[in-house]
């Protein structure tokens, strides 16, 4: 009996690699939402950093971690509420020494802030909030989703549907195309 023989994978990639190399293949300008399922012809980079701004991983209070060195379970360090962040919109206030501002996950920290306390470990106290906490370290810096000139996707690849921040046009390379 003559069983039937199976190339591996790799075996079986490159006959068909063999079989392509002749091809003439034209490269294609194409804006990213048409290119899902291509396969790319070069590597796509980011144009900027996505988000160009440093950003709470947690809803909290955005702090100086300096001022929350003192903090712990049973006594909590109190700061002064300067204000409160709004999702998408940019502080219009600078934090400084003996202050927090309340933060939504994904906001942006306010200058002069280099950390968050998690809404778990926090209590309004008045104008001021109560923090249990010492560790300020839950915020991601600008580009944390994607840096400028790193590498999104290389020649090869095939353009798969990504984050949100990837699709938004502009992102890669400086133009909304990609090269397939």
């Amino acid at each position: 009996m003559k069983l039937l023989e199976v190339d591996s994978v790799e075996a079986a990639r490159q006959k068909l690699a063999g079989c392509a190399a002749g091809w003439d293949c034209p490269a294609l300008r194409l804006p990213v939402h048409q290119a899902l399922g291509m396969i790319l012809r070069e590597d796509i980079a980011a144009g900027e950093d996505i988000p160009g701004f440093r950003r709470s991983t947690v809803d909290g209070y955005a702090v100086r971690t300096k001022d929350t060195a003192a903090a712990g379970e049973n006594i909590p360090v109190l700061l002064d509420v300067a204000g409160r962040v709004e999702m998408g919109r940019a502080a219009d206030f600078f934090l400084k020494p003996g202050q927090c501002a309340e933060v939504p996950t994904g906001g942006m920290l306010p200058e002069g802030a280099d950390g968050v306390v998690m809404t778990e470990y926090a209590e309004p106290f008045g104008e001021a909030a109560a923090l249990y906490q010492k560790r300020g370290a839950r915020r991601k810096y600008g580009g944390a989703g994607r840096r400028r000139r790193s590498r999104r996707a290389g020649a090869g690849a095939r353009q798969a549907d990504r984050s949100p921040g990837d699709r938004r046009a502009g992102r890669f390379g400086g133009d909304a195309g990609s090269r397939i």
